[in-house]
């Protein structure tokens, strides 16, 4: 079973405790899936809460096509965020790390 299943608790409550929990859109899809949903569905507004309350990512997505992808951390603009959220509706992100 997953991380995230009920069999699972002290797992589950490692993810909760880490604020991972804000990015679980659909608990029966993988972790990347719900990343990237969490991307796709979230403000920039939302995103920069959740960053300032602690939340925090580090990760690079490579974009097809583009020689310099974007990069999603502490120092992400309001720009930048909005582009990584079309770039993932448009099938533009092929893989992050």
């Amino acid at each position: 079973m997953g991380c995230l299943s009920n069999a699972n608790l002290g797992c589950h409550t490692i993810i909760r405790d880490s604020k991972a929990n804000v990015m679980i859109i659909n608990r029966h899809l993988d972790a990347r899936s719900n990343f990237i949903l969490w991307i796709e569905h979230t403000s920039y507004e939302e995103y920069k809460k959740y960053r300032d309350d602690g939340l925090a990512i580090s990760a690079q997505f490579p974009l097809k096509g583009i020689p310099v992808g974007i990069t999603l951390d502490g120092e992400t603009t309001k720009e930048d965020y909005e582009q990584l959220q079309s770039s993932f509706k448009k099938g533009m992100v092929a893989s992050f790390y």
